[in-house]
């Protein structure tokens, strides 16, 4: 599959309502050849210059990533996580005890407009 668990929200708008995602905890999973283990998406179903000029404005609160471990599919290299929150957003998200490899043996998560508190290093670039 393409993510392990993930959140996808769409920036109000063209149809959309403000997107909402609170108190949830993904918790316990064992990633078995999944692209990405983790992944927030912020535009989701809709093109890159709809996404540039109408971002992401979701609320994200009491989203939690806890015990992930195991290894991607290696679609993405080292790539295991993709955090895009939505830059006009709130982005209330942690990842704890996430072990997650690729093949190659490395573990990256890409993020964007995350908190410094969430838990794990994160590499500029996330999208999505």
């Amino acid at each position: 599959s393409t993510k392990a668990a993930g959140i996808k929200t769409y920036p109000t708008g063209n149809g959309h309502a403000m997107s909402t995602v609170s108190n949830v905890t993904f918790t316990g999973v064992v990633v078995d050849g999944c692209d990405y283990a983790i992944q927030i998406q912020s535009c989701y179903g809709e093109d890159s210059d709809y996404c540039v000029l109408n971002p992401g404005d979701a609320d994200l609160t009491g989203v939690v990533f806890d015990k992930f471990s195991g290894k991607t599919s290696g679609k993405y290299k080292a790539v295991t996580g993709n955090l895009d929150c939505g830059s006009l957003g709130t982005c209330d998200v942690k990842v704890s005890a996430y072990t997650v490899e690729a093949p190659s043996g490395g573990s990256e998560v890409l993020c964007a407009n995350t908190p410094s508190t969430l838990g794990v290093t994160c590499t500029a670039g996330a999208s999505g």
